[in-house]
């Protein structure tokens, strides 16, 4: 009986350096890269009619997070490149927010230097079938047909179909996946979402 207990500790020491080394693994290796590697598309170059830029989410009371900064810091930069004349923010109110998620990255795109009478935003959706669903009619009225989706990298795939199955031409831009992820099992995690969510 006395021994349980030596046996528990040596058992709890080699679950935490099995853990370790897998971590390490993980995080050193190509591993990750290879399997989320279909979910990789590159960025495109192209012009386009519209800059849509999919919401991402909040932390606290009507902040954003680093996604959404993220997304809105790349759309401010395509639209200083003249990518596109008009900006629309798309993403509608976490159920732990007051604010709508496309409110607050389009009131930091005017921050950043994007006109207000260049944004559009679109407040209802809650999903990216959401997004392209709702900012339709907004793009339609523009007579817009290219756009460049702006999104992370892992969710480019995803936006880029729905937004290709509703008729638009599609250009890339992706926030790189390291902006966002914080090491490579935060990043299979997202991958995961991504695969089942395709």
């Amino acid at each position: 009986a006395a021994s349980r207990p030596n046996r528990f500790r040596r058992g709890v020491l080699w679950g935490m350096l099995a853990l370790g080394l897998g971590q390490f693994v993980l995080d050193e290796s190509p591993i990750a890269d290879w399997l989320l590697s279909p979910l990789f598309l590159a960025d495109t170059s192209g012009q386009a009619d519209a800059i849509v830029v999919l919401g991402a989410g909040v932390v606290g009371p009507c902040v954003p997070n680093v996604s959404a900064v993220r997304r809105t810091l790349m759309a401010s930069d395509l639209w200083r490149q003249g990518r596109a004349p008009v900006v629309l923010f798309t993403g509608g109110r976490p159920s732990d927010s007051d604010c709508p998620v496309a409110s607050i990255m389009a009131e930091l795109g005017t921050r950043l230097g994007i006109p207000a009478d260049h944004v559009i935003v679109e407040t209802g959706s809650r999903t990216t079938l959401e997004n392209a669903l709702y900012a339709g009619p907004m793009l339609d009225a523009l007579q817009v047909r290219r756009v460049v989706i702006v999104t992370d990298r892992l969710h480019m795939l995803r936006a880029s179909l729905v937004f290709g199955a509703r008729g638009y031409d599609v250009e890339r831009a992706g926030v790189p996946v390291y902006a966002t992820h914080h090491g490579n099992l935060d990043m299979l995690w997202g991958g995961l979402r991504e695969y089942v969510a395709l």
